[in-house]
């Protein structure tokens, strides 16, 4: 019996082991030295602050057509049960959220990119409204990322494929949306977007994936990862 029993550990463990996304072989980039890796870690997550707070001070009933894709919106509200009513949150965002950007992949001349990152929003009660859920407060996401040379500031835009939301820890949130895209990305699409009929032929890390159809023209000067919807209706996100 206690053979058998450390014999279903091992396999758990295994099992644990080969799924967890940081086991997959990235791809290196000879020009991302640690110095512009954590200079871009930091430009992503200034950049995603800096949006969740324009749009928490810009708050008004029509703000979500800004934020077509709502991205940012989920960080702005708080919420009132007893009044099942929403509010642009009464304190700064810095006060209750935190970005962590946890992973940038580099295509081999460092001037594209896919960024996951995890929000922490903290659960905050302020005159009754709440920030978040307790125990719920984490949520992982995606970005394309491009610039012209490695010098430069990222331009970056949401990808909206898969996002985990509402997780009780920064690491279930985000292994669960590497898993996502590191194996569940390729041959699939996404209805109602600028990518509809256009399968992705590739996972993220895989070889390919910064000449598939994410990183593709849509017109003669603007790429797929502008647009959100069937319209083109192109983000106009804080840069």
């Amino acid at each position: 019996m206690r053979i058998q029993s450390v014999s279903i550990i091992v396999l758990l463990l295994l099992t644990l082991f080969s799924c967890n996304p940081k086991q997959i072989k990235l791809p290196k980039c000879p020009l991302i030295t640690p110095e512009i890796y954590e200079r871009d870690k930091r430009q992503v997550a200034d950049c995603i602050m800096r949006n969740i707070e324009y749009i928490r001070t810009n708050y008004c009933d029509s703000i979500q057509y800004t934020d077509i894709a709502n991205f940012y919106m989920p960080y702005v509200e708080f919420y009132h049960g007893d009044r099942d009513y929403y509010v642009s949150a009464p304190i700064p965002s810095s006060d209750y959220v935190k970005v962590t950007v946890d992973t940038i992949i580099y295509d081999t001349s460092g001037v594209k990119c896919f960024v996951f990152f995890v929000i922490e929003k903290k659960t905050i009660v302020v005159d009754g409204f709440k920030s978040r859920e307790d125990g719920r407060n984490f949520d992982a996401n995606a970005l394309v990322g491009i610039r012209k040379q490695v010098a430069d500031s990222l331009c970056l835009y949401p990808f909206v494929k898969f996002k985990t939301f509402g997780f009780e820890s920064y690491q279930s949130a985000i292994n669960e949306l590497k898993r996502l895209y590191f194996n569940h990305l390729k041959g699939d699409c996404i209805a109602g977007s600028v990518y509809k009929n256009r399968r992705f032929d590739s996972n993220v890390g895989e070889q390919g994936f910064f000449e598939s159809v994410i990183y593709q023209k849509c017109t003669d000067s603007t790429y797929y990862y502008q647009y959100n919807g069937y319209d083109l209706m192109q983000y106009h996100y804080l840069k």
